[in-house]
């Protein structure tokens, strides 16, 4: 996906004052990222081509798993315990109806920013790499209505535009 960012985490957190607790969750009901990234998103074509993306037919499906948390590795857990966690799950990614990827997520904040933390494997080590992307999601008056904008991580980078999928459940079983 190229909305994404490979990051270093070890900027996010001071050297010796990570925990050993290891990475868990900590939802909040106000944050509207967490309460709605739930789902199956495909590509808001208007808004696309309004912003210059091409029309390329892109899916993304959100689901709540934290069952991934305890397999991250210590190198990254440390960095991750001064983050709070909103929430986790598998995130899986489709173009043109071909999947593309699967990856574990981890919901956090960054500079005031909801913040996608998406792991994978690194040096031959299982989620121990990032990619990182900013994501906002403006609810509509109805929960079908909602908008999801996805994309780099820094002020500059573009966001692509979501909708929800009018059939939500569609994908789950077509990994």
């Amino acid at each position: 996906m190229n909305t994404l960012r490979s990051v270093a985490l070890g900027s996010l957190v001071p050297l010796g004052l990570a925990m050993t607790l290891g990475v868990h969750v900590e939802p909040d009901q106000f944050n509207l990222s967490a309460d709605r990234l739930n789902g199956v998103w495909v590509t808001d074509s208007a808004v696309s081509v309004r912003m210059g993306f091409p029309e390329a037919q892109e899916t993304l499906e959100f689901r709540k798993d934290e069952s991934f948390l305890r397999s991250i590795p210590e190198s990254l857990s440390s960095q991750l315990q001064q983050e709070r966690i909103y929430e986790s799950g598998i995130l899986v990614s489709r173009k043109d109806g071909a999947f593309v990827f699967s990856a574990p997520y981890l919901l956090t904040s960054k500079s005031g920013n909801s913040h996608l933390l998406l792991l994978h494997e690194s040096n031959g080590v299982p989620l121990s790499g990032v990619k990182s992307a900013n994501l906002f999601v403006a609810p509509g008056r109805e929960r079908h209505q909602d908008l999801l904008l996805m994309g780099g991580d820094s002020e500059d980078g573009a966001l692509r535009p979501f909708r929800r999928s009018h059939s939500e459940g569609e994908l789950s079983s077509n990994q």
